[in-house]
């Protein structure tokens, strides 16, 4: 999800400094790699991270997320685990004006990763 905001802000820094955290919490790297070539809007994901995919590209256009996919996500992660996905989406994405708006630079050395 972090990258996924990252990617679609184009928050470099947060990708940077979230890109280890998703593999080691066992995000495949093909989905690391779709999300950073494609982004959340354009790339073909596996289940569940499709599921996860539509979700934030309707978030992230800030749209009211369809009562079908709400259910289905809430299927898929249970109540707490779709209400995490939007509510995190949010605050990363305010993470993601607020480095973005003071030029936070990316660590000395990483290449620029979209």
């Amino acid at each position: 999800m972090v990258l996924a905001v990252a990617r679609n802000t184009g928050a470099a820094f947060e990708w940077i400094d979230h890109v280890a955290h998703a593999e080691a919490a066992g995000v495949p790297s093909r989905v690391i790699d779709v999300l950073q070539e494609d982004g959340v809007l354009e790339g073909a994901f596996p289940a569940p991270y499709d599921l996860v995919a539509k979700v934030l590209a309707i978030a992230l256009a800030w749209k009211n997320i369809p009562a079908d996919l709400q259910d289905q996500s809430i299927r898929q992660f249970g109540v707490e685990g779709f209400i995490e996905l939007v509510v995190l989406s949010g605050l990363y994405q305010m993470f993601s004006a607020i480095n973005q708006g003071f030029g936070v630079p990316l660590p000395v050395g990483a290449p620029k990763p979209f």
